[in-house]
């Protein structure tokens, strides 16, 4: 039954990239099947501040919080040097990377997380370069357990497939790419990707 819904999720996150309003179910989805309290997907640009591009289970009042405090959450990490160091879409416990007792005081922590509850993160480092931070975030609350391995390997299995999807959706919004670019960003990618037309015909792979 778990791999069914597995390969439910992948199909879901899939569609998102074609109808981009379908993200919040699609996060909401990975959100339940996991049991845990929230879950984003976001964009960190470096230079301005932060945009959560999606999110399951956060109200606007705190998506906004999340998005005046953003340039303190590095600080939670120890600093942007060492979340740069993260590897990209493997799933990370935040407890495993940084203690609570640095985050008092943090303003995304204070503001966003202490007043909702939340204890620790898996994250997932989807893109990172000298202009932004692409991450998938699901939240633990203080009732619930700690993070498991089930939950880690089954955000593993999920995580390429995030990426990918992330990524392409992004170069499908940037309508001014020649073909050319297009085709090389996403022979860059390093895992298979195949894109077909609404007749199942095959356009690049």
């Amino acid at each position: 039954m778990s791999a069914q819904v597995e390969l439910d999720l992948v199909g879901h996150i899939y569609d998102a990239v074609l109808e981009p309003d379908r993200w919040g179910d699609t996060i909401d989805r990975i959100r339940r099947h996991l049991g845990l309290q929230i879950g984003a997907i976001s964009i960190l640009h470096l230079s301005s501040g932060f945009s959560v591009q999606a999110s399951a289970n956060i109200s606007p009042e705190y998506i906004r919080i999340a998005a005046e405090t953003s340039a303190r959450v590095p600080e939670l990490w120890g600093g942007i040097e060492k979340f740069a160091s993260l590897p990209l879409e493997e799933p990370i416990r935040m407890l495993d990377h940084t203690s609570p007792e640095t985050w008092a005081g943090n303003p995304y922590y204070e503001g966003f997380a202490r007043p909702q509850g939340l204890v620790d993160q898996i994250v997932l480092v989807l893109e990172f370069n000298p202009a932004m931070v692409a991450t998938f975030a699901l939240g633990v609350h203080e009732s619930m357990p700690p993070i498991s391995d089930w939950q880690i390997e089954t955000v593993r299995r999920l995580a390429p497939h995030l990426r990918r999807a992330v990524l392409i959706s992004k170069l499908l919004e940037a309508r001014s790419l020649a073909s050319a670019p297009f085709e090389a960003t996403l022979d860059a990618l390093g895992s298979a990707v195949l894109l077909v037309d609404a007749g199942a015909g095959i356009v690049h792979t």
